[in-house]
């Protein structure tokens, strides 16, 4: 079983997802948005893979017991990815000026380090 978190902003933790591979199937659950599936297409339990065939729609809602314990995996706390380049862009980008001790803050923080 895999767990992770895509940082994508559907709720204040983001988006957690828990797979795992039954019977050379890939199950997947998202707590976030409440969607639960088996992909429909070859995949390796590889998050990469993984969202791949979850964002093109490759997968068939089920009901399958391994569900509920992937939920629960799933909703345990996982950090968001830190994508250094995306928060360099943001913060030159920002309206504010935002100096280099406030962007090493910015960048801390986001990586859920202290400072």
């Amino acid at each position: 079983m895999i767990t992770f978190n895509t940082g994508r902003l559907y709720t204040a933790e983001g988006q957690r997802i828990a797979a795992t591979e039954v019977e050379g199937k890939i199950y997947f659950c998202d707590v976030d948005r409440m969607i639960s599936g088996v992909i429909t297409v070859p995949c390796k339990l590889v998050e990469a893979q993984i969202m791949e065939c979850y964002d093109r729609n490759e997968y068939q809602g089920v009901c399958n017991p391994i569900l509920r314990d992937l939920a629960e995996a799933a909703a345990k706390p996982v950090p968001a990815r830190y994508d250094e380049a995306a928060v360099d862009k943001a913060i030159k980008g920002s309206r504010q000026k935002i100096g280099g001790r406030e962007a090493k803050l910015i960048k801390a923080l986001l990586q859920g380090r202290a400072a």
